[in-house]
């Protein structure tokens, strides 16, 4: 019985220093460590399959522009080209409205901070303006008048610079909307133009090699015409000296009857 019960204490005095083990903050911090290492996995394999995601999206792009370009490339040359001219015109149109919309934007900028300093120094005069009469003091009826009046028609002035000035800004942030957007838009025709340059050059390519085979089977047409006529001429030349032939032989007949007769008659006699 006292071994069993040592045996029983060194078990427990074991699992206790286990407990205390698994309890111990070393093993909290890795068990942390390990959540947070489980959490960035979570976390990147997350973004995995959304970059997947993303490169599907991709590739059906992909497979929709090759569709439209082989779609483009079926397209007759002479139509092709006169979309590239409208394209060339279009880009060259945009380009001059966002250089325009540029310098319009540099102006409005110019015009702004000049606006900006303006009510910068008019405030300084103001304040300036203002002190001078608390100096002189608000004693009089007039010059508590006067006051108030300058400081209404000078508020009235900040308002109005401010309002001048925001809409400006607005001006300026919808002007750079519209001047990226036509930048899209350029990019756009830009890349529809290549696109459509290398149909144009593949089309052109196409073209040549059939005109090659155009002009070696006119080679072959014409050299089997040549062998035609040359034989067309050897059989009108046979077909002469047969004709001759049969003439001659004619005429040999003739003349081998007319001896015949002359025979029979002879030997009649």
């Amino acid at each position: 019985l006292k071994k069993e019960l040592e045996l029983t204490n060194q078990k427990l005095g074991s699992s206790m220093h286990s407990i205390k083990t698994f309890w111990s903050p070393e093993l909290k911090k890795e068990r942390a460590l390990r959540k947070e290492e489980s959490a960035k996995y979570s976390l990147i394999n997350d973004q995995l399959k959304l970059l997947n995601q993303e490169n599907q999206k991709q590739a059906m792009l992909v497979r929709q522009l090759e569709e439209e370009l082989r779609l483009r490339m079926r397209q007759p040359a002479p139509e092709l080209q006169q979309q590239l001219e409208a394209l060339f015109a279009e880009n060259e149109h945009l380009q001059r409205e966002i250089a325009i919309l540029r310098d319009t934007i540099k102006e409005l900028e110019l015009r702004i901070e000049t606006q900006k300093q303006t009510l910068q120094a008019r405030d300084e005069s103001i304040k300036k303006l203002l002190e001078m009469l608390q100096n002189k003091g608000m004693g009089k009826e007039e010059e508590r008048q006067m006051f108030q009046q300058m400081q209404a028609m000078a508020q009235k002035q900040l308002d109005e610079f401010r309002l001048e000035i925001q809409r400006r800004d607005q001006e300026i942030l919808a002007m750079a909307a519209k001047m990226k957007a036509l930048e899209e838009q350029h990019q756009d025709y830009q890349r529809h133009i290549a696109v459509l340059k290398e149909s144009l050059c593949a089309k052109e390519e196409h073209y040549s090699m059939l005109q090659t085979d155009v002009e070696e089977l006119k080679a072959r047409l014409d050299e089997k015409s040549r062998i035609v006529e040359k034989k067309t001429a050897a059989a009108l030349a046979a077909a002469h000296e047969l004709a001759e032939l049969r003439d001659h032989s004619e005429i040999k007949d003739r003349k081998i009857n007319v001896l015949q007769r002359k025979l029979d008659l002879h030997e009649a006699n």
